[in-house]
């Protein structure tokens, strides 16, 4: 699993090479997460399940679930929402080559506002997380929890930035390599102490283009505590995470103590 400074679009697209390397990848990890983690009994002892993904693309990460969901005769529909409509008609064709009902909304994939409820499990499977400040990604678990069954689980992938930064002995450039083995170099140039967020520009080699990004370097004890904050339990898979890798965080048993509507503009962001 690569990082979001790392990123390949050609690995959206499940019908070229890369891409269906990607999902083989995910299938393969959502079937050692059923085996071993132990909150998978519960997700396992249902015959239909419901999905969704936020911020899914072309859901890779929501169809490799049910796909492993599948190979234990267990029906999972798919709802994946992201604003990106060319990848969600691409989620609908894989859906349908692989056999998985996928549904999809080409809406923000921020908004507060998720459509359906009762799910059983949602996917923020991409490094959807590292593009939210803090204050963004409280209101989007808010509004996660509220749509979630009582015994849902939330599935959180990431990177800890912190713990990366402080191996690379914290150097404002870095050198990536993303996962069609192409070399790039990373350069903080500002950052954002109101949202907490890094304004990053990436020279890729050879073809010489350039790529700002603005993430949230979350580390794992900061994100794992905001999603505690909306779920009754936190855990990782795998149980012990090697932190120079991504890996998954969970969710388990809503809260549903605090709603988007709660949690109104506070007056410090009021000094942007």
């Amino acid at each position: 699993m690569g990082s979001p400074l790392e990123y390949d679009t050609s690995m959206l697209n499940p019908f070229e090479d890369k891409g269906r390397r990607q999902f083989e990848h995910n299938l393969k990890f959502y079937t050692r997460m059923l085996a071993e983690h132990p909150w998978s009994p519960v997700l396992l002892q249902h015959k239909d399940l419901l999905i969704a993904e936020i911020m899914g693309g072309s859901a890779l990460g929501s169809t490799a679930l049910a796909r492993a969901l599948a190979d234990r005769n267990i029906r999972a529909g798919v709802l994946v929402i992201d604003s990106r409509g060319h990848l969600l008609k691409l989620a609908e064709r894989w859906g349908s080559r692989i056999g998985i009902n996928v549904q999809t909304v080409e809406a923000d994939p921020f908004s507060t506002n998720i459509p359906g409820e009762g799910f059983n499990a949602v996917l923020l499977h991409g490094y959807s997380s590292s593009l939210m400040d803090p204050w963004r990604l409280s209101r989007l678990l808010a509004g996660i929890s509220g749509k979630m069954d009582d015994k849902g689980i939330i599935l959180v992938r990431m990177l800890d930035h912190i713990y990366l930064w402080i191996k690379s002995r914290m150097q404002w450039i870095n050198v990536l390599r993303d996962q069609a083995g192409s070399i790039m170099l990373g350069l903080i140039e500002d950052y954002d102490p109101l949202r907490g967020m890094l304004e990053k520009a990436v020279l890729r080699l050879g073809d010489n283009t350039v790529t700002t990004l603005k993430i949230s370097p979350w580390s794992l004890a900061s994100l794992a505590s905001l999603i505690w904050l909306f779920f009754r339990d936190v855990d990782s898979y795998p149980r012990k995470p090697r932190l120079d890798e991504a890996f998954m965080l969970l969710g388990y048993r809503p809260r549903r103590v605090l709603l988007p509507q709660d949690l109104e503009e506070p007056s410090l962001l009021q000094q942007e």
